[in-house]
């Protein structure tokens, strides 16, 4: 699983991984599927505002790399 999204997934209270990132159990109910999607909208948001040089569209790149996503 991406790093990235499981450490989202970890704060959101719906995975356990062992020490080598493989899902012990990973699942979401509930209040757990609306705080993941808070945190995954927060770390995008804090991404979009951080300062580029780039065009506008370069922050869905700068997403898009950032939890590993093609």
């Amino acid at each position: 699983m991406n790093t990235r999204i499981q450490e989202l997934l970890e704060q959101a209270g719906g995975g356990y991984f062992d020490e080598d990132g493989n899902a012990l159990s990973a699942a979401l109910i509930g209040k757990e599927v609306e705080k993941f999607a808070l945190l995954l909208v927060r770390k995008c948001a804090g991404i979009a505002d951080e300062p580029t040089s780039q065009p506008f569209s370069s922050y869905g790149e700068k997403i898009k790399e950032h939890f590993g996503v093609e």
